[in-house]
């Protein structure tokens, strides 16, 4: 009998499958706005006095993320290019200051993701690998032309910078196919990764749900039973895949919910991983609205409402206020949720303040001058 394929989820299980894969890597921390604002301006004195163009780099990767933040895509965007083309106008560029060039061409990328557009974010990411490939300039959706010819002065280090620019593709490439749906797509994508793929990972997560799509939930639901879990964030997930490929077979999820339910209170919370910490809760609780279970969504949920009122994050806080059990809250809760995501610059204000934005500037610039330094003495002796 031939596998039916089920159609892309909707409702509670589709927002829950949404946020898949779920990984616990570094992830940057939406703190109060003072507080990014200041950062960008410790990093750009720290850049300046060492002379550091990674350091300077992060400056302007934080200025686009903030843009991005503050519901500023095309600000953010004219942040990324013009940080990438400080160091494109002194090519051929060392294997270390090409890679800085290129993170801020990746954040393209990012930001199409941020947009909900897959397919531009995949785009993006093919034509920056070809052109390194190629020693060729790139072309990006919509017509711009990236000049990456002779982006490096030896091909080993350009071989160097393709095969990281690899290894992003792969992975971020995922993610833009499964933001559109694409979970079979995004499993094949996956094989071109040389990393072990024998853990609850983006590739076995990946895997799990597109097989459970495929309508081969049982194969799906052993999948996720037999890979090995050496951590409690590994059994959550595993106890969540279970749920899903249970709910997308149409069976009843009651003891599996319940299993999800357990591994999750065992889940240790670590410092700077508020963002997984609640992704997580809000897929538990999103599987376990669909399961039927709604006074136990309730409770997950209402847990990490009270982790972030006592500890704010902004990412936490706008994820939080946006989620379907928020019409639940006290009115005085989802306001302050809302307010928290604010001031830490997420959703809001579009409009920095005078001295936020000078101090924003000021940062840029000097960050600006410690890359420009570095691209042009890159390669400075070679040179005539």
């Amino acid at each position: 009998m031939t596998a039916q394929r089920t159609a892309r989820p909707t409702g509670p299980l589709g927002d829950a499958l949404s946020r898949l894969p779920l990984v616990p890597r570094r992830h940057a921390l939406a703190v109060p706005l003072e507080q990014r604002v200041q950062q960008l301006t410790d990093l750009a004195r720290q850049a300046a006095d060492a002379e550091d163009p990674a350091t300077a780099a992060s400056v302007h990767n934080r200025a686009a993320l903030l843009a991005s933040d503050r519901g500023l895509p095309g600000l953010a965007r004219v942040l990324c290019l013009n940080h990438a083309s400080f160091y494109l106008a002194h090519r051929p560029l060392t294997g270390d200051l090409a890679r800085l060039a290129f993170e801020p061409l990746v954040n393209l990328a990012h930001l199409d993701l941020r947009a909900g557009n897959g397919a531009a974010a995949l785009a993006v990411l093919d034509e920056l690998a070809r052109a390194v490939a190629e020693n060729d300039d790139a072309t990006l959706p919509g017509g711009l032309v990236v000049p990456l010819a002779g982006l490096t002065a030896s091909s080993a280090d350009r071989g160097n910078v393709h095969e990281w620019l690899g290894g992003i593709r792969v992975f971020d490439g995922a993610r833009a196919l499964v933001r559109d749906g694409r979970w079979s797509d995004a499993r094949l994508h996956l094989k071109q990764s040389t990393a072990p793929g024998d853990r609850l990972f983006e590739a076995r997560q990946v895997a799990v749900v597109a097989m459970a799509l495929e309508g081969r939930t049982a194969l799906a639901r052993a999948l996720a039973r037999d890979t090995p879990a050496e951590q409690p964030w590994e059994h959550a997930i595993a106890a969540a895949l279970t749920v899903a490929c249970t709910l997308l077979d149409g069976a009843p999820a009651a003891e599996q919910t319940e299993a999800m339910l357990h591994a999750h209170t065992a889940v240790v919370l670590r410092e700077g991983s508020a963002v997984f910490d609640t992704r997580l809760a809000l897929t538990v609780a999103d599987l376990t609205t669909a399961a039927g279970q709604l006074p136990d969504a309730a409770r997950v949920y209402l847990t990490a409402v009270g982790r972030t009122l006592a500890d704010p994050e902004g990412y936490s806080a706008r994820d939080l206020e946006r989620h379907r059990l928020a019409d639940g809250l006290p009115a005085e809760q989802r306001h302050r949720l809302a307010a928290i995501a604010a001031e830490c610059g997420v959703g809001g204000p579009a409009t920095l303040s005078t001295d936020h934005d000078d101090r924003t500037t000021a940062a840029l610039a000097l960050a600006t001058a410690v890359i420009t330094k570095a691209a042009a003495k890159s390669l400075s002796p070679s040179r005539p």
